[in-house]
């Protein structure tokens, strides 16, 4: 009896020990297991203002990523799998990106994101971008985005830095201006302050005065900066804003008889700036990173066809819409590089190859590397056809000259 009992002991311990190793080693299927990809599907998170103060900005480039993964779906999707492309809503507001980036990362299981909604989130988020290894295409600009590079971290274009230098470069060589006196117009937000920063070095280094004035987001007139610029004497403004802060800004110019070329920053220079704002945009430049809907470039060629085969009834759109596109053709770019076996690190590793990515004109060349994560460098400087609700452009694409 007592051998029975020991035999039973020692058999139950037996199966308890295979058990425990059964549990300690992974499945196939739980050892394979990637956040965001499946052997069919690849989710991409989106983090946008889509009914917040800047959503006017935002839906262009939503429209535009939305209408690229239907393209790239429709083909067959990227090595056999379709984006699964999931949008989050943040208002503009750095709780709303923090909230929507969990939900997205923790919830939905997304590989990557395009995002967050502001420069201020984005920042707030680098520390888990960073943990949970998320590659994320930055809609902000800002320096603080690639400066330092940030390994899950990458933008499309020159930053709002390079923005500024280049309608510097463009004042005094291009509508070479004789003393002038440079007024800029920022709102107090993370990326008003990275204007403003480089306008005050871009000043010194030009040796000309500077007159700033803030504008917040969702300010319903402009009164009193236009008639301090105005008391200041300023011969040319820098308009650092978004649509309806430059649109708000042209009104207000117009209507107290400001009349100097107004230049905008690169998320003003859009078509909605000069519909918005009729005859108050008959001074305005802008410059810009992307192109527009009707330049005659092989990319913008493509995307108008694309465009119009899943929406004929629309006729043009904004350059923030040419944005969205292209952030979309870069993860596609970058999944097709890193091959079947995707992941996170396969997907920074492939994305670190992009040397002069050619992107057919919807904007110059992309480059990353371990040290690079601007993406392009080059801008292109634009002015105001009232007539036509179009930009067009006045240079070449150029790079800041200081």
């Amino acid at each position: 009896m007592k051998r029975k009992g020991l035999r039973k002991v020692y058999l139950l311990l037996f199966i308890g020990l295979m058990v425990s190793v059964f549990l300690m080693k992974p499945t196939p299927a739980l050892a394979g297991e990637v956040r965001g990809v499946t052997n069919d599907i690849v989710k991409i998170g989106v983090i946008a203002d889509m009914t917040g103060p800047i959503a006017t900005t935002w839906l262009a480039a939503v429209e535009g990523f939305r209408n690229y993964v239907r393209y790239i779906n429709d083909q067959g999707g990227v090595h056999g799998r379709k984006i699964k492309d999931i949008y989050e809503d943040s208002r503009y507001t750095i709780p709303g990106d923090i909230a929507a980036f969990k939900k997205l990362v923790f919830r939905d299981k997304v590989l990557a994101m395009l995002g967050a909604s502001s420069t201020g989130g984005t920042v707030a988020l680098f520390p888990q971008i960073e943990k949970q290894k998320v590659p994320t295409i930055a809609a902000s600009q800002a320096e603080s985005m690639y400066t330092p590079p940030k390994r899950y971290v990458f933008c499309t274009a020159a930053g709002y830095s390079e923005e500024i230098k280049v309608l510097f470069d463009f004042i005094m060589k291009d509508l070479k201006a004789k003393n002038p006196r440079i007024g800029i117009v920022y709102p107090d937000v993370e990326f008003g302050k990275t204007n403003l920063e480089q306008a005050k070095k871009s000043a010194k280094h030009y040796g000309v005065d500077l007159y700033p004035e803030v504008l917040n987001v969702g300010a319903l007139e402009a009164s009193s900066q236009v008639m301090l610029l105005q008391k200041d004497k300023v011969t040319h403004v820098i308009v650092a804003q978004l649509v309806d802060g430059a649109v708000c800004f042209l009104r207000e110019a117009r209507k107290f008889k400001l009349n100097v070329p107004l230049l905008g920053t690169g998320w003003t220079c859009s078509e909605d700036t000069i519909k918005i704002s009729g005859e108050a945009a008959k001074n305005y430049y802008g410059v810009h990173a992307y192109s527009s809907w009707y330049d005659d470039t092989p990319g913008m060629a493509k995307l108008r066809e694309i465009t119009l085969k899943l929406n004929p009834k629309k006729k043009d759109y904004t350059k923030n819409y040419s944005k969205g596109w292209l952030c979309a053709m870069i993860l596609e770019e970058g999944m097709k590089r890193a091959g079947r076996n995707l992941d996170s690190e396969s997907l920074v590793a492939a994305m670190e190859t992009f040397k002069n990515f050619d992107t057919g004109g919807v904007s110059g060349y992309i480059n990353y590397s371990p040290n690079e994560r601007m993406g392009g460098e080059y801008l292109r400087m634009y002015k105001a056809d009232v007539e036509n609700n179009k930009l067009i452009p006045v240079s070449d694409w150029r790079r800041a000259a200081h």
